[in-house]
């Protein structure tokens, strides 16, 4: 699916982190999208590092992201969704804090 089939942008985060000694920067743009139940996901696109440094995928409601006592990636990502399912969809991207020091 291209990014422009997903929607304008929501919200997009950038920062500096680090693997393995090396050093990279990232620049994410988030999406609203609204998905059906049992919705599995694809990581036929993932590289081997990617896969490596992921655990589990989750789907997670709105107030329970919000409401979740593990570390959420980028910062302030549980209340843009709450915002989101609410019907307030901005109308420029929301700057989101970068997640590492």
């Amino acid at each position: 699916m291209s990014a422009e089939a997903l929607g304008p942008v929501v919200a997009m985060s950038e920062g500096g982190w680090s693997l393995d000694g090396r050093r990279f920067h990232s620049h994410d743009s988030y999406f609203m999208l609204r998905v059906g139940a049992g919705l599995e996901v694809d990581t036929s696109g993932m590289d081997a590092e990617e896969r490596e440094t992921t655990d589990r995928f989750q789907w997670w409601a709105g107030p329970e992201l919000a409401a979740c006592a593990e570390p959420v990636v980028p910062r302030g990502l549980g209340a843009l969704v709450a915002r989101l399912v609410a019907g307030d969809v901005p109308a420029a991207p929301v700057v989101l804090p970068w997640h590492l020091p």
